[in-house]
């Protein structure tokens, strides 16, 4: 499996955030998984994906200054405001029913 580091093509200087975005990951992932099976390779793909969510966050927050910009050739995205967005449809089919 790709570490954070490939998934979202960060440069050398980036490896502090991306390690707490991969670590704030994990958590976040954990806490939504809870006692549920769930196979590791989709876990771990679920994780990458938050971590590159919330990692984007970053980069899209400071890049939307771009807009005004006549040269930009793509118009930035901003990533969903849940970091978990992503990751839950990679685990919809484990999580079970979402009803308390």
């Amino acid at each position: 499996m790709a570490t954070l580091a490939d998934y979202v093509r960060a440069s050398a200087k980036d490896a502090a955030y991306v390690e707490d975005c991969a670590a704030t990951a994990e958590i976040l992932v954990a806490r939504l998984v809870g006692t549920a099976t769930v196979p590791t390779e989709v876990r771990e793909h679920a994780v990458l994906a938050t971590g590159a969510n919330l990692f984007s966050r970053r980069l899209n927050t400071t890049e939307l200054n771009n807009y005004s910009n006549g040269l930009v050739q793509q118009i930035p995205q901003r990533p969903a405001l849940d970091p978990l967005t992503p990751a839950r449809g990679i685990l919809a089919g484990h999580l079970g029913p979402g009803i308390a």
